[in-house]
């Protein structure tokens, strides 16, 4: 096979001339490399826009509830549209699920957009584009992974996940900082911030325009979208060298990752610092994330399997416990990297070995099985904040730590029971 791009072909075939090896070797497809853009500009947009909604949110209305809600209207929508995201991916042109999505993306933000330049804007505009942002998301990301095994083959999957993920934690440490910055410029302020997310948008969905169509592998079903949710739950369940890796990384994110949540609490009522910490504990984990998702990404993950996915997985629960008892925000820095690192090297392995064993026809939707972690991250933050209320954050952090650990442990004992050697990763 030629090393030629793959635009104008009716599926997403992988180019394999293009070497294996390096950090960014997976950028070497011209494919593969337009996606990833376009995944860089949604995922920018994304965080400059969640930045300046929660302020103008605020400024409207004056109420901390209101930051509340327009959270909760993200949230919902993500935990309901996202089995909806798998279906597509797995049904539909992965293309056009892509340019959908990202469009449902632009369309609110240049609604928003258009009611600052009139000085029209009102609350619901806030609450509504956060539900539609949600639903866009859930349908974009199981997409965009399962694309990403389609575009640059097994060989390259876990390094194409981790220049994903490096994209996504990138955006995280400059999209606030680039929004808060051009907010307070008076004759800017947050009409500039949402043209600039528009017009990251319109790139993506240009760029999402230019990929190969993304054909499913399997054609000619006759079942509908509730049918394609079904069978998917069957193949998940009946194989276990998908199921139970499935099962830690939902567990895992749901357990341990609603550390996150709670960093406002840890500067404010634990250590007694002023809000811009939280900024730098922030930015600290995010840091964190890209640099392990480099040092793996260089190294390659030839040698990286089960044992490691557990290994990095108990680390990231044993920082969640070490946040719960570091004496000072300076130490809680360094523990907040840690967690930052491990957390992004446990979700890069633990993503790329389900997609390598599950056939390419489920891929869309295990991924959405995949993301239901974060659904639940989400939902699990309340309780276990009426716990902190109770119990204290330092002892909630830990139980959170400990359980996560436990849990990982478990799941690998039956792993190891479970999945045949002869299954990648093992």
């Amino acid at each position: 096979m030629t090393d030629t791009d793959a635009t104008d072909t009716n599926t997403a075939a992988p180019e394999p001339a293009a070497p294996a090896e390096g950090t960014f070797s997976s950028l070497r497809i011209p494919t593969y490399r337009r996606l990833w853009l376009a995944g860089l500009f949604t995922f920018a947009a994304v965080a400059m826009q969640t930045t300046v909604r929660s302020f103008l949110a605020f400024d409207l209305t004056q109420r901390n509830s209101a930051l509340g809600l327009v959270l909760l209207a993200m949230g919902v929508p993500m935990l309901i549209f996202t089995p909806v995201g798998g279906i597509a991916a797995d049904r539909f042109p992965k293309r056009l699920v892509l340019v959908t999505s990202i469009s449902m993306m632009w369309l609110p933000a240049a609604f928003v957009a258009g009611a600052l330049l009139a000085d029209r804007l009102e609350f619901w505009m806030l609450v509504g584009s956060s539900v539609l942002q949600g639903a866009a998301f859930s349908l974009m990301a199981p997409t965009r992974m399962a694309f990403s095994a389609e575009l640059v083959g097994r060989e390259r999957l876990t390094n194409a996940i981790l220049l994903a993920q490096i994209s996504m934690n990138g955006t995280r440490v400059l999209g606030p900082s680039i929004a808060g910055a051009v907010i307070g410029i008076e004759t800017l302020g947050a009409t500039a911030v949402y043209l600039a997310v528009a017009a990251l948008l319109l790139v993506s969905i240009a760029l999402a325009v230019s990929l190969p169509p993304g054909l499913p592998r399997a054609t000619g079903s006759t079942r509908s979208p509730l049918g394609d949710l079904v069978d998917g739950l069957r193949y998940v369940r009946s194989t276990p060298p998908v199921l139970w890796p499935v099962l830690m990384g939902i567990t895992v994110v749901a357990t341990a990752f609603p550390y996150v949540a709670f960093l406002a609490s840890l500067v404010d009522d634990v250590f007694d610092r002023s809000a811009e910490w939280l900024g730098f504990l922030s930015t600290t984990g995010a840091i964190g994330a890209v640099v392990s998702s480099l040092v793996i990404a260089r190294r390659g993950t030839k040698d990286l399997g089960d044992h490691t996915v557990a290994v990095v997985a108990i680390a990231f629960g044993a920082f969640v416990v070490l946040l719960g008892v570091t004496p000072t925000i300076e130490a809680a820095l360094l523990v907040v990297l840690l967690t930052g690192a491990a957390n992004a090297a446990f979700q890069a392995l633990n993503n790329s070995l389900v997609l390598l064993r599950a056939e390419e026809q489920y891929h869309g939707r295990v991924q959405s099985l995949q993301m239901l972690g974060f659904s639940a991250f989400g939902i699990f933050a309340a309780p276990l904040g009426a716990v902190a209320d109770v119990i204290g954050l330092r002892t909630t952090l830990i139980v959170m730590g400990c359980f996560s650990m436990a849990a990982v442990i478990v799941l690998h004992l039956v792993i190891l029971r479970t999945v045949p050697r002869e299954h990648p990763g093992t």
